[in-house]
Order: structure tokens, then C-alpha cells, then sequence
């Protein structure tokens, strides 16, 4: 399902979000010897919203595939359809997704790694690995500006930094560090803030709020909303991200 000859071969709708296309479609289209290279019959095109996922695609391109399969019918009876040749010029091809095809890279942009959350939803998943194992990311969205900000979230930052080891911030109910102590503490003592992406590694938890972990990227920040540990069921940050530290770096 895609608008060809853009996105010939295998999981054209997964690899279309991943992409960051704004827009996609149906195709139908003559079969000759090559991969989705035969003449065109009818198109038509949909909308991807910013936070749809793969699946939330998957089902409105059935319904508009069977309405342009009926119409494509309809018009080779009447023979109303004019063959179009595709521009093979433009053509671009994707490959099968594989489990590893959801391996989240915190060096990319937080708006690529929204796109790969969305796009390997509900399979392969987006993952990455915290404390050795596993982590399923399945729900996120950018931060507008560097505040940390979650767009649609209602919730906006305190502008409190929280302090590492603990996870702690006054929007999830946890106590905040006492007068003084705000910041992160690294390794060797020292302690800086937290708010700030460009000085985090990407992948580092900056702040733990209940509209969610708010994590440096290579460009941005990330807030993840819905995760999911090893041998257990997806769940909402508020649910399990008191147990997380700030300053702990996924991947």
C-alpha cells in the first residue's frame, strides 16, 4: 500500500511513518515480471497524522483499499481506466522489517525516533535496552522547545531539576531533593543541572514526569508516555517511572 513507484517491495506503510511522510495511499496497478513496476490504474491518497502508528494506518488503508479496488473493477468493465506507465526515475524500494529494524538509536533526532516508535507499532517495537535488558518504547512524543514541554500532555514543566539516583519530581508525587541539592550527580560527585539536552548524552534520562521520561536525543528531546519491561505488560510512565534514575542512559 503506497503511492507508487514510491516505496516498491515490502512494508511500504511502516516504512512511510518511519520516513516522516506526511501523506500515502492505495495503488492498483498491472502485474508484469518486475516488483511493483507494472502500470498504474488508480491511485488515491490519505493523510499520516503526526502520532498515528503503523497499525492505526494499517486499518484506514483497508477501507480505503477495498473502496478504490471496487472502483478500479468498476472502471476496467466500463473501460473508462487509462493505463499510466510509472516514472522508474523515481522509484524508491523498502525492505522487510526485521526485529531489529526497532532499535531505537539515541543519536538520531527526536522527531526520527518518534517516527521509528510509531512506525514499528505493533510490530517489531521499538526498543532499546536499560540496565542490560530489553525496554519496549511504545508511546512518545517531541518536547516542544527545551523545556521539556509534552504537546496535548495539559502538564507543563515545574522548571524544578530532580537529582540523580533517584527519580524524583513533584509532579509524580516523589520528594524532591532538599534546598541546594538540584542537579544531577555524575559519577565522580559533581553536580549539574538536568534541564539542559544539549549537554546529556543522547539516550540520558533527564527528568521523570508523570506525562513522562523526558530523554536526551541527538536533536531534542523525547518524552517516552508508555513503555515496557521484560516479561511484563505495557504500562503508562506514571506506573513504573518512580523506579527509573535520572541520569541513567539508555542503550
Amino acid at each position: 500500500a503506497s503511492l507508487l513507484p514510491k516505496y516498491r517491495g515490502a512494508a511500504p506503510i511502516q516504512w512511510a511513518i518511519i520516513n516522516g511522510d506526511s501523506r500515502t495511499g492505495i495503488t492498483t496497478f498491472f502485474m508484469d515480471e518486475g516488483m511493483d513496476t507494472g502500470d498504474i490504474l488508480l491511485m488515491k491518497e490519505t493523510e499520516i497524522e503526526p502520532d498515528m502508528n503503523a497499525q492505526e494506518l494499517f486499518d484506514r488503508l483497508k477501507v480505503l483499499g477495498a473502496e478504490v479496488l471496487l472502483e478500479t473493477l468498476e472502471g476496467l468493465r466500463n473501460r473508462t481506466l487509462i493505463r499510466m506507465p510509472q516514472d522508474h526515475s523515481r522509484a524508491t524500494y523498502v525492505t522487510m522489517m526485521t526485529r531489529e529494524t526497532g532499535l531505537i538509536d539515541w543519536n538520531k533526532s527526536a522527531q526520527e525516533i518518534h517516527n521509528l516508535v510509531r512506525g514499528t507499532d505493533p510490530w517489531p517495537g521499538a526498543y532499546t535496552y536499560y540496565k542490560g535488558k530489553r525496554l519496549k518504547v511504545w508511546k512518545t512524543a517531541v518536547c516542544s522547545g527545551s523545556d521539556g514541554i509534552v504537546p496535548g500532555s495539559g502538564c507543563r514543566d515545574s522548571g524544578e531539576t530532580v537529582r540523580g539516583t533517584v527519580c524524583r519530581d513533584p509532579e509524580m508525587n516523589i520528594p524532591g531533593p532538599a534546598a541546594g541539592e538540584a542537579g544531577l550527580v555524575s559519577p565522580a560527585g559533581e553536580t549539574r543541572p538536568v534541564s539542559s539536552a544539549g549537554e546529556a548524552r543522547p539516550g540520558t534520562i533527564l527528568k521523570c514526569r508523570k506525562d513522562g521520561l523526558i530523554v536526551a536525543t541527538g536533536s531534542g528531546l523525547l518524552a517516552i508516555t508508555e513503555l515496557q519491561f521484560e516479561n511484563a505488560r505495557r504500562m503508562k510512565v506514571v506506573e513504573c517511572g518512580h523506579n527509573m534514575d535520572v541520569g541513567e542512559v539508555f542503550g
